[in-house]
C-alpha cells in the first residue's frame, strides 16, 4: 500500500486548481473502499506569503509559493516519512513561484524528491501555444526529467507535449477532468431547483467560475443582451442571466486591488451603457430575490464564492451555460466538465478544451462543412450544432481593442454568434437543446470523480510496481555477481 501526497493550491484558497485537487482527493479517499492500493492521502498546500488560511485535516504540509527553501523543505519532509509513497504535483505556472519574475520552485522540489527515490507524477494544467517561452519549456522539461509520468486532462494537450517545441519523452497519459454530478438530472430536478429560488417558469442562462478579465464575461453578457433584443417584452421578462461575479483572488489583489476596481467600474458602465438591468447580490442575497426581481432585471451578479451545494444547484437550474474565456490555449475546464456532467447545453469560446469535448467527430464535421451546401454561414453552424455536445464560438484576434479596454492583447469573441447560439437553444423547438443536453451527458457518464481517481490510483500502483521490479532485478544481479 502507498501513501499519496497531492501538491497543490487547496481550499480555502480560491482557484480552479484548488477545487480540482479537493475533488480529486475526495475521489481518491472514496476509491480506497474498492481499491486497496492507497493507504492515506495527504495534501501539501501551496500558500502565499504569510497568508493565514484555515486548512482542513487533509493538509499535512504548507508550502510558501514564493520561497524555494520552503519547497525543498517540504520535499525532504515527504521523503523522510516512513512507508511507500508517491507524489502528485500540480503544475500551473501561476502557483510554482512568482510568475511575473518567471520563478520556478517546482524544479528544485522535484529534484530533491527524485534524488531521494520518491516517484512523482506531474499533473499538467497548462500547455502554452504560440506564447510559449523558454521558461515554460524548461519547467516542463525538468518535470519530465525528474518525474515518472505526466498526466494531462486533454488528449490535444498530451499530443502537444510530445510535439515541437516541447518534444517531451516519457510516460504522458490522458486522464479526463472529473465531474461532481453523480446521477442523471431530469427536467423535474431542474423545475424543483428553479422553484426553490423563485424561478418557476423562467429561462436561466448562467456563467460560473472565478472572474477575471481573461474570462470574457463582458462578451457573454453583451451577446446575451443582443439575444434579448430579439425577444418580445413578455419573453424577455422570462429570461434571467446569472453570473458568478466573485473575482479570482490573484486578480482581486493585483496592484492592491486597483486592477479589480477598474475592471468592476468598466464592466458596470458597459451594462449601463447598453441599458441592461442588473442587480448585484451575495449568494445569501440571491436566495431572497423575488420573482419581480428576476423579471425586472436582465442580469444578476453574485459577488461571493458559491458553496458546493449552491454550485451544484446552479448547474441543475440552468438551461444554458455560457463560458466565454479568451484563452485559446486552455486545455481543460472544470466548468465545461461540470456542464457536461450535469447534462447542460453550453456555449463556450473556441479553446482547445471546448473543441475537443464539444465538437462532433472529425468525420461528422467534415461531412457538414465540406459535403453539404448551405445557404449561409448560420445554416452551416446550425448543422454543426445539431451534432455537437456543446456550441463552440470562434475566438478572433483583438487588433489591440476589447470591450473594456483592459486586456487588448487577448483574443475576443464573436458576440453575434453567441447571441445566435442562445436563440438556437432557447427559442422555438426545445428538442434541439434537449438533444444537446443528452449528448453532453453521454460524454460525461464515464468521468465521475471516483472513477477518475481510480485511474490515478492504477497509474500510481503501476509506477510503484515497476520501481519495485527494477529494485528486485538489481538486487538479483548484485547477489549473482
Amino acid at each position: 500500500m502507498i501513501d499519496v501526497y497531492v501538491v497543490s493550491t487547496y481550499r480555502p484558497r480560491f482557484c480552479g486548481i484548488a477545487e480540482f485537487s479537493a475533488n480529486l482527493v475526495a475521489g481518491l479517499k472514496e476509491a480506497r473502499r474498492a481499491d486497496k492500493n492507497i493507504r492515506e492521502v495527504y495534501v501539501a498546500a501551496i500558500n502565499k506569503n504569510n497568508s493565514k488560511l484555515k486548512y482542513p485535516n487533509d493538509v499535512s504540509l504548507v508550502i510558501n509559493q514564493y520561497d524555494e527553501s520552503s519547497w525543498i523543505d517540504a520535499a525532504n519532509r515527504i521523503a523522510d516519512r516512513e512507508g511507500e509513497k508517491i507524489v502528485l504535483v500540480n503544475m500551473e505556472y501561476g502557483i510554482i513561484g512568482d510568475y511575473d519574475l518567471r520563478q520556478d520552485n517546482l524544479t528544485p522540489f522535484m529534484r530533491t524528491l527524485h534524488e531521494k527515490g520518491v516517484p512523482i507524477v506531474t499533473q499538467v494544467h497548462t500547455v502554452k501555444g504560440e506564447s510559449v517561452e523558454p521558461y515554460h519549456l524548461d519547467v516542463l522539461k525538468n518535470a519530465a526529467k525528474y518525474g515518472k509520468a505526466m498526466t494531462v486532462m486533454s488528449q490535444i494537450g498530451a499530443h502537444m507535449l510530445s510535439q515541437d517545441p516541447y518534444l517531451l519523452e516519457g510516460d504522458i497519459q490522458y486522464i479526463a477532468h472529473g465531474v461532481r454530478a453523480h446521477r442523471r438530472y431530469s427536467e423535474g430536478d431542474r423545475r424543483e431547483v428553479k422553484a426553490k429560488y423563485g424561478l418557476d417558469g423562467m429561462i436561466v442562462v448562467a456563467n460560473f467560475g472565478y472572474n477575471s478579465p481573461n474570462k470574457g464575461r463582458e462578451y457573454g453578457t453583451i451577446a446575451h443582451n443582443e439575444f434579448l433584443k430579439t425577444l418580445s417584452e413578455s419573453q424577455r421578462k422570462r429570461v434571467i442571466k446569472i453570473d458568478a461575479y466573485a473575482p479570482h483572488k490573484e486578480f482581486a489583489s493585483k496592484e492592491d486591488g486597483k486592477y479589480w476596481k477598474d475592471y468592476d467600474e468598466r464592466f458596470k458602465d458597459l451594462l449601463d451603457g447598453n441599458k441592461m438591468g442588473w442587480k448585484e447580490v451575495s449568494p445569501l442575497g440571491f436566495r431572497k430575490l423575488t420573482r419581480k426581481d428576476f423579471e425586472d432585471h436582465d442580469l444578476i451578479l453574485i459577488n461571493k464564492t458559491f458553496s458546493d451545494a449552491f454550485f451544484g444547484e446552479g448547474f441543475i437550474m440552468s438551461d444554458v451555460i455560457i463560458n466565454p474565456t479568451r484563452d485559446p490555449n486552455q486545455i481543460t475546464s472544470g466548468i465545461r466538465a461540470e456542464a457536461q456532467g450535469y447534462g447542460r447545453a453550453g456555449i463556450f469560446s473556441g479553446s482547445l478544451d471546448a473543441k475537443e469535448n464539444f465538437l462532433p467527430r472529425e468525420a461528422v464535421v467534415r461531412e457538414v462543412i465540406k459535403r453539404k451546401k448551405h445557404k449561409n454561414m448560420l445554416d452551416e453552424m446550425v448543422h454543426i450544432w445539431d451534432n455537437s455536445s456543446g456550441i463552440v464560438v470562434d475566438l478572433i484576434p483583438s487588433n489591440g481593442e476589447d470591450l473594456l479596454g483592459i486586456e487588448p492583447n487577448l483574443p475576443v469573441l464573436d458576440v453575434d454568434t453567441i447571441a445566435k447560439a442562445e436563440y438556437y437553444l432557447l427559442v422555438g423547438d426545445d428538442k434541439k437543446r434537449m438533444y444537446m443536453e443528452a449528448r453532453a451527458r453521454e460524454k460525461a457518464m464515464s468521468i465521475p470523480w471516483t472513477r477518475v481517481a481510480s485511474r490515478y490510483s492504477r497509474l500510481f500502483q503501476g509506477i510503484i510496481e515497476e520501481m519495485t521490479s527494477k529494485k528486485d532485478r538489481l538486487l538479483f544481479l548484485r547477489e549473482t555477481e
